[in-house]
């Protein structure tokens, strides 16, 4: 039986990591971005209202009980409606958006405890940065996010089979390769 060598095409394949490498730019220099700012600990601007809504006298248990009362009273405030991304965290309820963040805490405002109070922060531009790296700028960054992370995956390994494949290249690639591996 007769084998085909199977061929290396060098060219195809940096025609498609130069393309897919482009499409990733934007999105990549968005991370970088957010990502300065978290390091050097920018927060942005925030506009900060509390509010002690009268339908809560007792701190609601559950997710399901917070959302329904909250939600009304919400709509009747004519305020922005909940975001998705839940948590429940030191006694409170944090609803987490890009644009809009709600806490619900029992701790009182002004020394007063006992009072259950809503607490609505309005993210400004710097701070919605922040909170895309973080992770809260809602399900488009979370997908673009995993994608940025397997193309970076993909674009190192077609990198380095660019240059494993190139005679010239190979002996420096292992040298560096392995000083990349012991540090």
């Amino acid at each position: 039986m007769l084998q085909k060598k199977v061929k290396f095409d060098r060219l195809f394949l940096m025609k498609i990591h130069g393309y897919i490498s482009s499409f990733f730019l934007p999105i990549a220099c968005l991370y970088v971005l957010t990502g300065t700012l978290y390091l050097f600990d920018v927060h942005g601007e925030k506009i900060t209202t509390d509010y002690l809504p009268d339908s809560l006298m007792i701190f609601p248990q559950g997710q399901a009980e917070a959302e329904s009362i909250i939600a009304s009273f919400l709509e009747t405030e004519k305020l922005p409606s909940l975001p998705d991304d839940y948590s429940y965290r030191e006694g409170q309820h944090r609803w987490i958006g890009l644009r809009d963040a709600y806490i619900l805490s029992h701790k009182g405002r002004k020394g007063r405890r006992g009072e259950v109070v809503l607490t609505h922060h309005e993210h400004g531009f710097w701070h919605q940065m922040v909170l895309i790296h973080k992770g809260h700028g809602g399900p488009i960054y979370t997908v673009f996010g995993i994608l940025l992370g397997i193309n970076l995956f993909l674009s190192l390994l077609t990198g380095a089979v660019i240059v494993l494949k190139t005679k010239l290249m190979r002996d420096v690639a292992y040298k560096i390769m392995l000083i990349g591996l012991v540090t």
